[in-house]
């Protein structure tokens, strides 16, 4: 399945990939401890554009944020002791801007959750289980905000000096 990006904005990386051929894959780290929602997941966001990681905890979602390069954080709404929205307030709640500002996706049981997850700061949230294409057009407006963001910005822009 070919994905069209012509929508995204180019980056550096971007124009250095369309020269070399190599694209770079956003990491997707996906937090649930729900089989169905790792294969549903998996299925919507099979690409090239992507590598994902299933963490099965909140806690190893939060730390797996801190440790690494994390495009897109997507996380279940109960998840083990540690839900969507507690994630969301720890990530959000971090000192490290490049850490509380990782966009956060959550795949929620029911619509009357989106207020706790927009409340504790979620990006995007969808009710599962989720229509076709849905989850990936939510992930592709995630990629493209964090590309456009002023913190993106100035963490690529040249040095003036």
């Amino acid at each position: 399945m070919e994905l069209d990006t012509s929508d995204l904005p180019a980056t550096k990386s971007s124009k250095r990939e369309m020269r070399t051929g190599r694209m770079a894959r956003t990491r997707i780290l996906l937090a649930t401890d729900s089989p169905w929602v790792v294969e549903d997941v998996s299925s919507e966001l099979e690409s090239d554009e992507y590598e994902m990681e299933v963490v099965d905890s909140g806690r190893e979602a939060v730390r797996s944020v801190i440790e690494g390069k994390v495009g897109v954080l997507i996380v279940d709404m109960q998840i083990g002791s540690m839900g969507a929205p507690a994630v969301v307030a720890e990530v959000r709640n971090e000192l490290d801007d490049k850490v509380a500002s990782t966009p956060i996706l959550c795949l929620l049981d029911r619509p009357a959750d989106s207020w706790i997850c927009k409340k504790m700061g979620a990006d995007e949230a969808i009710v599962k289980p989720f229509e076709p294409g849905s989850l990936e057009r939510a992930v592709r407006r995630l990629i493209r905000r964090k590309a456009n963001s002023p913190a993106a910005a100035s963490i690529t822009a040249p040095r003036t000096s």
